[in-house]
């Protein structure tokens, strides 16, 4: 596995699900990242053996994240996955520009878990967050759904799915993918922050999910940090 931060490509590569106290599930759901999770039997209302939550973490690694990553909860991965995440423009010796908006294209690479063997589906994931070394949010996330960005943050993910492959709501620490079955690409935007922040810190995860997100075992995961230099 590699990283890199060469002509604006950071080849990375983790995310979706949150550990429950008790059986949780993964995530199927965008709305999971904001609720609490519970082992509660719920069929017909929630999951039918528990219900996965974030409660407003969204297992980046990130100082917002608390540290905690996907492979907290993503266990016994192939360790086979790897991702490209474009930034349009192209990021230069892995500077930014303060205040340019980049549009960013998410990539999973060396997919392990496809449909196939009785499994007709499956979900696969994303977050994505930018902090100061201090943990502040830095720059505006903005999702591939029209008017959807961290300067205007809903309170809440839309009962009807979003018309994209991203969405950032609730605290919009981070953005995070539409649960889309069979997708291993997806498409966001920062736009950076002022001059005179400084360095910014890339945190990523990429899920490759083993079916459609009733289960967190068994998905191959990679999380990281990507230090991004403020260009002078």
């Amino acid at each position: 596995m590699k990283t890199n931060t060469k002509y604006g490509l950071v080849a990375v590569s983790c995310v979706i699900a949150v550990a429950s106290a008790g059986a949780a599930l993964a995530f199927p759901f965008g709305n999971s990242w904001m609720q609490e999770a519970d082992s509660i039997n719920n069929p017909g209302a929630d999951q039918p053996t528990g219900r996965a939550g974030g409660g407003g973490l969204w297992s980046t690694g990130s100082k917002l994240d608390k540290g905690i990553k996907c492979s907290h909860c993503h266990i016994e991965p192939d360790g086979m996955i790897d991702a490209e995440i474009l930034f349009t423009p192209a990021l230069v010796n892995g500077q930014y520009v303060p205040g340019q908006t980049y549009t960013i294209e998410i990539n999973l690479l060396n997919e392990v878990h496809l449909p196939g063997a009785g499994i007709a589906n499956t979900l696969n994931g994303f977050s994505l967050a930018f902090e100061t070394p201090a943990g502040v949010r830095a720059g505006v996330l903005r999702s591939d759904v029209a008017g959807v960005t961290s300067a205007n943050c809903p309170a809440n993910y839309p009962a009807m799915a979003p018309n994209g492959t991203s969405y950032v709501y609730g605290n919009c620490n981070a953005i995070i993918s539409v649960p889309i079955d069979n997708v291993d690409q997806w498409n966001a935007g920062w736009t950076a922050p002022a001059a005179g922040t400084g360095p910014v810190n890339m945190f990523y995860g990429v899920v490759d999910g083993n079916h459609t997100g009733e289960s967190s075992l068994e998905d191959d995961t990679k999380e990281g940090l990507v230090i991004l230099q403020e260009q002078p």
